[in-house]
């Protein structure tokens, strides 16, 4: 074989060589709440880039919120083997000022798969700080399949 056709021949094989180029994954699921839907991408590295997760939380006192909970980095913990995160926030809504506490954990299952827990905690006040009621969601399995 000539210079050129080993040059040729070492290309070729170069190019065969190179791991497929990853690609970020949209996983969409349910959730031990039934008909709520569950979402997860990751990115091109193989890391959780968002998660979603549609829940329901009966309240202390009569009532029931339905809502949607949208997670992205940074997480507490995040690999290719899964994530983990908890978070508090505060927010308004209808006149009333809310405490939230949510973690949420995910693990991978094989290539194609993920299974996790989620759980929330909304604490409602008057603006004058007055309490008002607590809505829980209890603690929800959740999976997410591409």
């Amino acid at each position: 074989m000539g210079g050129r056709g080993l040059a040729s021949a070492i290309a070729v094989s170069a190019l065969l060589a190179l791991p497929a180029l990853a690609q970020a994954v949209e996983y969409e699921g349910g959730s031990g709440q039934k008909d709520k839907v569950t979402k997860l991408r990751t990115n091109p590295k193989g890391l959780v880039s968002r998660f979603s997760i549609e829940w329901r939380a009966p309240c202390r006192y009569g009532g029931t919120i339905d809502a949607k909970s949208v997670l992205t980095p940074p997480f507490d913990r995040s690999g290719r083997a899964g994530f983990a995160d908890k978070r508090s926030v505060e927010v308004s809504d209808d006149g009333l000022d809310v405490k939230v506490k949510l973690s949420v954990t995910g693990e991978r299952r094989g290539e194609h798969a993920y299974r996790g827990r989620f759980k929330l905690k909304a604490d409602y006040y008057e603006q004058s700080g007055e309490y008002v009621s607590t809505c829980r969601t209890g603690l929800v399995d959740w999976f997410a399949h591409d």
